[in-house]
């Protein structure tokens, strides 16, 4: 081995000293990426508007307010059927504005239905009084609604027309703006 080369070789530290000190650094990088992607799927690409057209799952429950409701009840109605639970931040960011919504449409013939999963009755019925929600609302304690619509976040929404079909769903808080439009296309 010659002077040089042997100069060479300290000048540059050993391959396995750099891929070392690389993988820290990339695997962070990895990670960061990885969580970033994921958020970006959660807010932006999941939360678009499916078209599923299949038809809306029948279901009874017992109301928030007492007694029963079954979808069914609401064909020949468009509804708005909104997953949501009382612990949930993204629901209630959303609670004051499906209110509202819900009172300038529902002289319109829409339905607006909220669906209360995970949670016990005292704290469903908290988060009702607490938002001054008035649509009606069904307590599932079996999540077997949840279970039949493949609800997989809350809070979901999902729009039935009056033909009783999914004309759309929505996973993550609405707002006020998207939700009017969505509302907008089921009565036309």
């Amino acid at each position: 081995m010659s002077i040089e080369n042997h100069s060479e070789l300290e000048m540059h530290p050993p391959a396995q000293a750099v891929v070392g000190s690389g993988k820290r650094p990339t695997l962070i990088g990895a990670l960061a990426f990885l969580v970033l992607a994921a958020l970006a799927y959660l807010y932006l690409g999941s939360a678009a508007v499916a078209r599923p057209q299949s038809q809306a799952p029948d279901f009874t429950a017992p109301s928030l307010a007492g007694g029963e409701i079954r979808l069914s009840d609401f064909r020949r109605q468009p509804v708005v059927l909104n997953f949501w639970a009382s612990w949930c931040g993204p629901c209630r960011v959303e609670a004051r504005g499906l209110e509202r919504v819900w009172q300038a449409y529902r002289d319109r013939g829409v339905m607006f239905l909220g669906v209360n999963i995970q949670d016990g009755e005292l704290g469903a019925q908290a988060y009702l009084a607490e938002f001054g929600v008035t649509y009606p609302n069904v307590r599932d304690a079996t999540e077997h609604i949840p279970r039949a619509y493949s609800v997989n976040g809350i809070p979901t929404t999902f729009f039935i027309d009056r033909e009783g079909r999914i004309a759309g769903r929505w996973l993550g808080p609405l707002s006020e703006q998207r939700l009017v439009a969505q509302v907008e296309d089921l009565l036309q």
